[in-house]
């Protein structure tokens, strides 16, 4: 289990803090995140940081994100149709670029 923290700049010149979180899992499996932490200091994003890290030992992954378990994940063939109505048709994408899309989804 450890936290660190580290300032990260991105090439705008924005800076940020960045959480390296790594616990063992109750399950036993090991987890890493890295990812921006809220706050404008290091202290904050160091707390923000021990709090997620305790919530991964308490709960573990499962609970993070309750609108998308349980949901069924479509396969590539039932989504194809889908994205070329959503997308190709309602961006009104070049006829070339239809053709392309369409010759690369069906094959």
């Amino acid at each position: 289990m450890a936290v660190q923290i580290r300032k990260r700049k991105f090439p705008s010149g924005v800076m940020h803090w960045q959480a390296d979180i790594r616990v063992r899992l109750p399950d036993g499996r090991y987890h890493r995140e890295r990812c921006k932490a809220p706050g404008n200091s290091r202290s904050q994003a160091l707390k923000w940081a021990r709090e997620r890290e305790a919530h991964l030992l308490r709960y573990g992954r499962q609970g993070e994100d309750g609108a998308t378990r349980g949901q069924d994940v479509p396969t590539l063939a039932e989504f194809v149709p889908r994205f070329l109505v959503e997308h190709v048709e309602a961006n009104r994408l070049a006829p070339t670029t239809r053709r392309h899309y369409d010759v690369v989804l069906r094959t």
